[in-house]
């Protein structure tokens, strides 16, 4: 009785032979005779795959670089954006804010307002101050300005009070800057939180070298108050015509 004969089963569709693999470097030594002094051949993707690449040649090369070294796409991406910006920043970066020799490096303006008109003083509306003049930055002060003379204010133009019941109204900015510097004056939430939002631009200007903040303005305490005034505002909105905020025209250096 003859033993039954099997057909070699065939190769899955899906097997590849990789030019690396233990089994086919096995059988080509077989077939050829060893020789010590030849060179050992490398083998390329077109000589392995002949049938791939003789439809269609490869026109990039591979580059062995460990995979751990190469970056992804999207960091590629990220540095394409970041370093552009980062040059332009560094090209259209300000210059440091430094002062003319002609302004004084610290100027004062006294105690009351006709010490501040003879010392070339001005009074800061944005700040409530008597300012040196020079110090002053005018747009801001400007803006300001035209912000709170305007009847669309909730408490009407120019919302200054000499009691917190706002039944003592400052008629204009003159009489307020010639206002006793003991006494305080009072205004409403709104004009508080308009006040520290100017600021913020006035200290970019200055930044930029259009003005300078005076001794006022310059303190951390007066940023930090500003800031909790900004937060409060955004959890609540409807108390913004209460006369709750105070303040005493004061006469600083800078």
């Amino acid at each position: 009785m003859s033993s039954p004969t099997y057909d070699p089963v065939p190769k899955s569709p899906l097997h590849h032979d990789y030019p690396y693999s233990r089994g086919e470097a096995a059988a080509e030594s077989d077939s050829d005779d060893f020789d010590p002094e030849q060179k050992p051949q490398i083998i390329t993707d077109e000589e392995h795959h002949p049938s791939t690449t003789s439809s269609k040649k490869r026109s990039n090369k591979r580059t062995f670089l460990p995979h751990r070294l190469t970056p992804p796409p999207s960091t590629l991406i990220l540095l394409t954006f970041l370093l552009p910006l980062l040059l332009w920043s560094l090209l259209l970066r300000p210059p440091t804010l430094i002062l003319p020799s002609s302004l004084p490096l610290t100027s004062h303006c006294g105690s009351n307002a006709t010490q501040a008109l003879s010392l070339g003083c001005k009074f800061d509306l944005l700040a409530g101050s008597w300012t040196p003049s020079h110090c002053i930055d005018t747009a801001s002060l400007s803006e300001f300005r035209t912000w709170i003379t305007s009847p669309q204010r909730l408490r009407g133009a120019f919302p200054y009070f000499k009691d917190m019941a706002g039944t003592q109204r400052f008629r204009n900015e003159e009489e307020l800057a010639w206002y006793d510097a003991e006494k305080t004056v009072w205004t409403t939430w709104e004009e508080h939180r308009w006040h520290c939002a100017m600021l913020m631009r006035r200290w970019h200007r200055a930044w930029l070298g259009m003005g300078r903040p005076n001794s006022r303005l310059g303190r951390l305490e007066h940023t930090m108050h500003c800031s909790k005034a900004v937060e409060e505002g955004l959890r609540r909105n409807e108390d913004a015509g209460w006369i709750v905020t105070e303040f005493q025209v004061s006469f600083e250096s800078c």
